[in-house]
């Protein structure tokens, strides 16, 4: 991977997702489709009927996506992005960047490394040979705080 020598990935949009006035976690998406699930197959096994299944369904979709977004941070609907924070909170983004080899539009990509160790990178979506690591800018910038600091 290369350093991010001119390259730019900007937020140009960003809305936090609340809900009832309390934001919308994924761990609360988690409970909710797990609580849904659970609902669902016993009203249909009391019922006998299959349309609490569908509920089933849908709940098991969203527990699905949900584990998903927790897992990658963010998920890309077009031009729009669902971001997660460290802390679970999630974000309707709007993520825009060119890249300065081919102008295709860059994108953040999160891949799994061992167990438990994700890495992060900034992909063109033209070639994929153009990759660059997503924090090698902040941390420069950490680097040289902690040196100016110290002088």
């Amino acid at each position: 991977m290369k350093n991010n020598n001119g390259v730019k990935l900007e937020r140009s949009y960003e809305k936090h997702i609340k809900v009832f006035g309390k934001s919308l976690k994924v761990l609360r998406v988690i409970l909710i489709a797990v609580v849904g699930i659970v609902y669902s197959v016993m009203l249909a096994n009391e019922n006998g009927s299959y349309i609490p299944m569908g509920f089933a369904a849908f709940f098991v979709a969203l527990l699905v996506f949900a584990i998903y977004l927790r897992q990658k941070s963010f998920v890309y609907f077009g031009e729009y992005c669902l971001e997660a924070s460290e802390a679970g909170d999630i974000y309707l983004t709007m993520l825009h960047g060119h890249c300065p080899k081919c102008e295709g539009h860059l994108k953040l990509v999160k891949k799994r490394k061992g167990l438990g160790k994700f890495v992060t990178f900034i992909l063109c979506d033209k070639n994929s040979t153009h990759i660059w690591n997503a924090f090698a800018n902040s941390k420069e910038d950490k680097n040289k705080k902690k040196n100016e600091s110290k002088s």
